[in-house]
């Protein structure tokens, strides 16, 4: 703590110290306190809007997640919907190679 007084310049050398430059340090401290305070309390205020939508996303994801797997399950799938869901993966529709498609 000497040190740091010493450093700014608040404590003489020796070890006498007077009222003044005492209070001065303790200001400071307040001061600095203060404002981390009010500078992450306006942060945090600014921040809610921010924190709220992200979590009104969360809760559409999981209720839209929890939908689809209920409308999953009465859904059987025939063989005739597997070779459709199939065709995009075997290259059906791709084009024969050396047509331009004209």
């Amino acid at each position: 703590m000497r040190r740091l007084r010493n450093h700014i310049g608040l404590q003489r050398d020796s070890d006498e110290t007077d009222a003044g430059s005492l209070f001065l340090y303790r200001v400071l401290i307040v001061a600095g306190v203060t404002v981390v305070t009010v500078l992450a309390l306006l942060l945090a205020w600014s921040g809610g809007n921010v924190f709220l939508l992200i979590f009104a996303g969360i809760l559409l994801a999981v209720f839209l997640r929890g939908l689809a797997d209920w409308l999953v399950r009465p859904i059987v799938v025939t063989s005739f919907y597997r070779k459709i869901s199939d065709a995009p993966q075997l290259n059906i529709f791709a084009e024969e190679p050396g047509r331009t498609g004209r």
